[in-house]
C-alpha cells in the first residue's frame, strides 16, 4: 500500500475533501499514488499502456525514454480525460506530449496532472534519444512527479532509461522490437516536513509484432510488490481510421483487471484520438473516457 506518513492524522487534517474518488486510487495503484494515470493519453490508453515499443505515437515518451528516437517527425499531442465517471465528482486528466527530431537524436518533454477538489497531481519528464546502430536505439529521462492536498504533499526527481532493440523482419510480412526499461533510478525525495512514501525502481519488458497495417504489442511490468502485463493490438480499418484494442492485468494484494478500447483518425497533419476503458475488478465506479489530438510536421 501507499505510505501517507501518519494517514489517519492526515486525513483528519482535510476535512473539506470529497475523498471518495482518492480511495479508489488506493485501490487501483495499491503501491502508489495515482502517478501512472495521469502520464500517456488517449492514444496509450486505448493500448493498454503497452507502448514500451512503440514508435507510431509521441504518447511513447512516458513508456520508453528510447522509443521518441525511431518515431520519425516531430510532433506533439494533448489528451483530456475524465476519470470514474460514475462517481459524483470525478477527477479530471490532461496531459502535453512533445518529440523534437534532429539529426543529433531526439528531445522528448510530457506534462501531465490529475485534479479533482482538494487533490492536485503533476508529472513531468525531459528527455534525449538517439539511434546509435541499425539495430539498437537509447534515451534517458528525468522525472519530477509531485502531488499536493491542501498543506500536504510531497514531490521526487527520478531518472528513467530504456533502449529499443530492431530484431527486424522475421518473415517478409511481419517485423519485430523488443524493449526494456529501467525506471524510478535513484529517487530522491524532496522536503523533508513533507515526506510521504517512496516509489521503488521498476523494470519493464516489451515487444512489439507489426505487419499487414496491424500492431501488437505486450509489456510486462514489475515495480517493487506489485508487476503487471499490458497487451495492445491495433489494425486499420482504412487509410485514416484505426481501430484499438488493449487488456491490462494488475496484480499486488490485489488483482485489477481492465479492458480498453479506442479509434483513432488522421486528417492532414493532425490525429485525433478516442480511448474508453472499464476495470472488471472496479467497475462501481464507471468507466475511463480520453480524448486527444496530435499534430506531425
Amino acid at each position: 500500500m501507499i505510505k501517507v506518513g501518519d494517514g489517519e492524522h492526515a486525513l483528519s487534517r482535510i476535512r473539506t475533501w470529497n475523498i471518495s474518488w482518492v480511495l479508489v486510487l488506493y485501490a487501483v495503484q495499491p503501491t502508489f499514488a495515482a502517478f501512472e494515470i495521469g502520464g500517456g493519453g488517449a492514444y496509450s490508453s486505448a493500448l493498454a499502456g503497452a507502448l514500451s515499443t512503440s514508435v507510431e505515437s509521441v504518447e511513447s515518451v512516458w513508456f520508453n525514454p528510447a522509443s521518441s528516437a525511431r518515431i520519425g517527425t516531430s510532433s506533439v499531442s494533448s489528451t483530456h480525460g475524465t476519470l470514474w465517471s460514475g462517481l459524483e465528482e470525478s477527477p479530471s486528466v490532461h496531459s502535453v506530449n512533445g518529440a523534437w527530431v534532429s539529426r543529433w537524436g531526439t528531445l522528448q518533454i510530457g506534462y501531465a496532472t490529475l485534479r479533482a477538489r482538494g487533490w492536485d497531481e503533476k508529472e513531468l519528464l525531459l528527455g534525449a534519444s538517439r539511434v546509435l546502430s541499425a539495430r539498437f536505439a537509447l534515451g534517458t529521462q528525468i522525472q519530477r512527479n509531485s502531488w499536493d492536498a491542501g498543506r500536504l504533499g510531497r514531490y521526487h526527481w527520478v531518472g528513467n532509461m530504456g533502449f529499443l532493440y530492431e530484431a527486424g523482419w522475421v518473415t517478409k510480412k511481419t517485423y519485430v522490437r523488443f524493449s526494456g526499461v529501467l525506471a524510478n533510478l535513484a529517487p530522491r525525495l524532496q522536503n523533508e516536513s513533507r515526506k510521504t512514501g517512496q516509489r521503488s525502481r521498476s523494470i519493464t519488458f516489451g515487444m512489439q509484432v507489426v505487419g499487414n497495417g496491424r500492431v501488437g504489442s505486450v509489456d510486462w511490468r514489475r515495480e517493487g510488490d506489485f508487476w503487471e502485463l499490458r497487451a495492445g493490438y491495433e489494425s486499420e480499418l482504412r487509410d485514416d481510421l484505426m481501430v484499438r484494442i488493449g487488456a491490462r492485468l494488475f496484480v499486488a494484494d490485489t488483482v485489477n483487471r481492465t479492458g480498453h478500447a479506442g479509434l483513432g483518425y488522421e486528417w492532414r497533419n493532425l490525429r485525433f484520438d478516442y480511448a474508453f476503458s472499464q476495470s472488471y475488478d472496479l467497475n462501481r465506479f464507471g468507466a475511463q473516457h480520453r480524448f486527444g489530438v496530435g499534430y506531425v510536421w
